[in-house]
């Protein structure tokens, strides 16, 4: 039989099976099959049958029924009576960042081995967007969240997440040290990486961040590349200490790297995360600089791309997928019992790939 769709500036023919669709099968339709009650048929569905003493033959004969009626369980009813949704909601700062993409891959790759799924939110680094995003996740009544926030304390974003959610912070912390965290020790890489510049003769190293300046990730950074200055006895010059606004980034690099070079060529330059260090690579071509002939480069963050580049980039490579691994196992950890976990903070330590663009000075 075939049915003709009315009220419309146009015809549209569907078949009758379309129209009237079969009803969904439901756990009253396989208990009655099958002539047994519709809460045994819940419980071995739900993996209780053999604690609730059901013998193994009806089981294998409920779930056999089950998927020969392609019954579908109805998540939203399971989730409101066992009050949990096996969802976790991902707030990254820049998800065009490859640093963020690899997380993002850890953290849904770690999530499968528990039948977690994952809902990933991007802020920009915009304080309010975040909030509007921790919103919606605690409206989709997630089970917990993996934060890296761009909130500046604790108490900003508690302000936020006020239904109690247990949360892990990723990539950045905040004030309070009982917050849980899992990210790289920024510091020592920053340390790292700033003395092998010093060792290979470079002394006027500018370092190009971006903002909000108050960032756990870029502080440490900074601290860890003035304590190398320090060590090495060279005194710090704040005019080669280098904030650009996180929106139109590429543009901002690009005026204060002219300004800089105009008023004399820097010895090196380290960039606190790829994105930066990128747009400094655009900004050399654009201006036929040659690296490391007049200026050296080092990065934080280690992209593939560093590898395959013309003149290879030496950078810090933070260990991804551990990263995300540890603030999987730290969130359920905190959703099973709350408070309980002996260590709060989780650094990993990262890895020095030295390249072409910091080539000793001769």
């Amino acid at each position: 039989m075939i049915k003709r769709a009315q009220n419309c500036s146009f015809s549209l023919i569907l078949p009758f099976n379309i129209i009237y669709m079969k009803k969904k099968t439901s756990l009253a339709d396989i208990a009655q099959s099958l002539n047994v009650s519709k809460t045994l048929v819940s419980m071995v569905l739900n993996g209780r049958g053999e604690e609730n003493g059901i013998s193994k033959d009806t089981r294998e004969k409920v779930i056999a029924r089950a998927k020969e009626l392609n019954y579908q369980p109805n998540m939203l009813a399971r989730s409101l009576r066992l009050g949990k949704t096996n969802t976790i909601g991902l707030i990254v700062s820049d998800i065009s960042n490859p640093f963020f993409s690899k997380i993002i891959r850890a953290v849904e790759d770690a999530l499968a081995e528990y039948d977690y799924n994952l809902i990933v939110c991007s802020t920009d680094e915009d304080v309010e967007k975040e909030g509007r995003l921790i919103k919606m996740l605690e409206y989709k009544q997630v089970d917990g969240m993996i934060i890296s926030t761009s909130m500046a304390s604790e108490t900003d974003i508690r302000k936020k997440i006020r239904s109690g959610i247990p949360f892990v912070l990723i990539d950045r912390y905040l004030d309070n040290p009982d917050n849980p965290y899992v990210g790289t020790d920024n510091y020592l890489g920053a340390y790292r990486l700033t003395s092998h510049l010093i060792k290979n003769g470079y002394k006027k190293i500018v370092i190009l961040s971006h903002q909000p300046t108050h960032l756990s990730s870029l502080k440490d950074r900074k601290k860890g590349y003035l304590q190398a200055l320090k060590d090495h006895k060279i005194n710090p010059d704040d005019r080669l200490i280098i904030d650009v606004p996180f929106q139109n980034r590429d543009r901002h690099v690009f005026e204060a790297m002219e300004h800089l070079f105009s008023e004399g060529e820097p010895d090196a330059v380290f960039c606190l995360n790829n994105s930066l260090s990128l747009a400094f690579l655009d900004f050399c071509k654009q201006k036929n600089i040659n690296i490391p002939g007049r200026t050296g480069l080092a990065s934080f963050d280690d992209i593939d791309l560093f590898r395959l580049l013309p003149v290879t980039v030496t950078s810090v490579r933070q260990e991804v997928t551990e990263i995300g691994k540890q603030a999987v196992i730290k969130l359920l950890h905190e959703i099973r019992k709350p408070g309980s976990a002996e260590e709060k903070r989780v650094q990993i330590p990262p890895i020095l790939h030295i390249r072409e663009s910091s080539q000793k000075i001769s």
